[in-house]
């Protein structure tokens, strides 16, 4: 599809949408991917348990590692980001959990 006509497609389904729907559709996202996006664009950080509860992602690590090409691939200063914090589990025992965000790259440290 050429530019214009993407651009054309895009104008279409633009009314009514909010701004991280069109950006969305914008990208070409798949439909898991997009709920991601949004879901981590308007929430801000989530823990995994609630990624995979609220939007049916088995493997979040995956859908972000797609989801940051695409935006490598679009020239966008943004990246699905994960940090680990400590957290004990309903059995009393020690681990670790995922916390996702949606962040801006630091132009100098790429």
């Amino acid at each position: 599809m050429k530019p214009q006509e993407r651009l054309d497609e895009l104008s279409k389904v633009a009314s009514g949408l909010s701004q991280a729907e069109f950006e969305s559709e914008a990208l070409g996202l798949s439909p898991q991917e997009q709920r991601l996006f949004e879901y981590l664009r308007n929430q801000g950080e989530v823990n995994t348990i609630e990624v995979r509860q609220k939007l049916a992602i088995g493997n979040v690590s995956s859908a972000a590692m797609f989801l940051n090409r695409k935006f490598e691939e679009a020239g966008l200063g943004a990246r699905i980001i994960c940090d680990t914090r400590p957290l004990t589990n309903r059995f009393g025992h020690r681990t670790q959990i995922g916390w996702w965000r949606l962040a801006e790259v630091n132009e100098s440290a790429a």
